[in-house]
């Protein structure tokens, strides 16, 4: 509800909650990494590598994230189809 309000008020202050959002994130994700792993190790591969397991993994996190920030009203169509549904098959028992 918040997050559409601020939609419909401007797309720049969404674009900011967003970007705001997302550091807050990695700079969260970054302490909490450095808290429990240790500093990183300057002798270590700055270069990833990456499985397939973990690129698949990301990618079917990324897909739908991407999606919704993309395309909400799919969450808001499949919501409203699914109260549909719901509601029909509480008629019929």
């Amino acid at each position: 509800m918040l997050i559409t309000s601020i939609l419909k008020m401007s797309t720049s202050a969404f674009i900011l909650l967003g970007l705001t959002s997302f550091f807050t994130a990695a700079y969260c994700l970054y302490m909490y990494t450095s808290m429990h792993h240790g500093p990183l190790m300057l002798t270590s591969n700055p270069i990833p590598q990456f499985k397939v397991k973990d690129l698949t993994l990301m990618t079917m996190h990324l897909v739908p994230t991407i999606l919704i920030i993309l395309k909400p009203e799919l969450i808001t169509s499949w919501s409203w189809w699914h109260k549909k549904t719901m509601t029909l098959n509480c008629k019929f028992d």
